[in-house]
């Protein structure tokens, strides 16, 4: 009679716990086919292989590029030559290259269509890396294989600028700016800016007739200039915006505003507060038209006669101008108030409908790779730029929020 008895303690046991185990395994089905438990799902992506280099590391942008971060832990210069990758769905990117990696350091470079085109999907990736090291005996090249995992980047975080009111110490608006440098490479003859900005702003009355930077190659006082897009109060329609921007004139010296018959473009603040919106601007020389774009419409056009005066003004994001150390701190002057994000900078005029689709990809989207990129910043919890050329931004008092 005891194993009946133990018959039936087990059936009374299923008939007791059997809902409980039944609703577990149903759950861990459904994280499951979410890939909760796949290695790849998590939020830091996985690296794998790649010997003979130093840390690797990895982003995959919706619809653009997969970017990697290549270390050098070899005591001696290499350079990369060509990188292969072959996505798990049979997908193969090749590209060249002719990049130097110093000892100890890193460089990014950017495998263009690499990604799928949606973010949150999950990426496996072979990659194989062909390098040479110039200084020494025994050149190569050498090969190093790896594989790279994760989830396709969304924004997981933007910069916050805060602007302070002019005071005692600082007569103009001032505060949080990035600081990317005064690299020739953003003296163009030809290109277009684009920036992602939220005005946190509750109001702009009694702010006067003023501009707040957005993207600026200009120095205080204005005495050396090329290029500036800024979001201005509206000195001729007060209350509202003016979407603002300028090339220098080598001719004449002079700002040459993207205006309509001396008129900037105008928006209600009820349209640009606590709302994401693209911006762009370009110059051609040929044709001479400058072009200030909103949310992917060209809104404004000025031809000039002359060409574009490149200076030895730093690059800024968010800020009119920098400002020398003050009060033990750098400022930023005219600066913005809000969220920025995703800043692509371009060597080359891009087409209305090449700026249309940047602003269809939405605020995460990815840059046009093969279309003179020539710095690409997603501002998403860093100031990395990931176009490949490193030029890497400051931040000063800047803030990292959620979109």
């Amino acid at each position: 009679m005891l194993p009946a008895h133990k018959s039936q303690s087990a059936l009374e046991y299923m008939m007791t716990y059997g809902w409980a185990i039944l609703i577990i395994v149903i759950v861990a089905a459904v994280l499951y086919s979410f890939g909760i438990f796949s290695p790849s799902s998590s939020i830091s992506a996985a690296v794998t292989g790649f010997a003979g280099l130093g840390s690797v590391s990895v982003q995959c942008f919706p619809g653009g590029g997969l970017v990697l971060s290549l270390g050098n832990a070899l005591g001696t210069p290499i350079e990369i030559t060509r990188i292969n990758t072959s996505s798990s769905s049979g997908k193969i990117v090749s590209q060249n290259f002719s990049t130097f990696i110093s000892p100890g350091s890193s460089v990014y470079f950017t495998l263009t269509q690499a990604c799928s085109n949606f973010s949150g999907l999950s990426f496996s990736n072979k990659v194989i890396i062909k390098y040479v090291i110039p200084s020494t005996q025994l050149p190569g090249p050498y090969i190093s294989t790896g594989r790279v995992s994760g989830i396709v980047s969304s924004l997981g975080s933007v910069a916050y600028l805060k602007r302070i009111p002019p005071n005692n110490f600082y007569g103009d608006y001032h505060g949080s700016f990035i600081y990317v440098g005064n690299q020739s490479r953003f003296d163009f003859y030809n290109f277009t800016l684009i920036i992602w900005f939220n005005d946190a702003s509750s109001n702009i009355s009694g702010q006067g007739c003023d501009d707040f930077g957005l993207i600026s190659k200009t120095t205080p006082g204005g005495d050396y200039e090329s290029y500036l897009m800024d979001l201005g109060t509206a000195c001729t329609s007060p209350g509202n915006f003016s979407l603002r921007s300028f090339v220098v004139n080598s001719s004449t010296d002079s700002e040459e505003w993207t205006t309509n018959s001396g008129v900037h473009y105008y928006a209600k603040p009820s349209t640009l507060y606590h709302i994401w919106h693209m911006m762009a601007f370009s110059y051609n020389i040929n044709s001479g038209n400058e072009s200030v774009y909103l949310d992917g419409n060209v809104v404004n056009t000025y031809k000039i006669s002359g060409r574009l005066f490149n200076s030895i003004a730093p690059l800024i994001f968010g800020a009119r101008a920098e400002v020398l150390p003050f009060n033990k701190s750098i400022l930023g002057s005219r600066n913005f108030n809000g969220s920025l994000a995703n800043v692509q900078i371009y060597n080359t005029t891009l087409t209305s409908h090449q700026i249309g689709l940047l602003f269809s990809e939405g605020l995460s989207g990815s840059p046009l790779f093969n279309t003179g990129l020539a710095g690409w910043w997603p501002l998403d919890g860093n100031t990395r730029d990931y176009s490949g050329n490193n030029d890497n931004g400051i931040p000063y008092n800047v803030t990292w929020v959620l979109p």
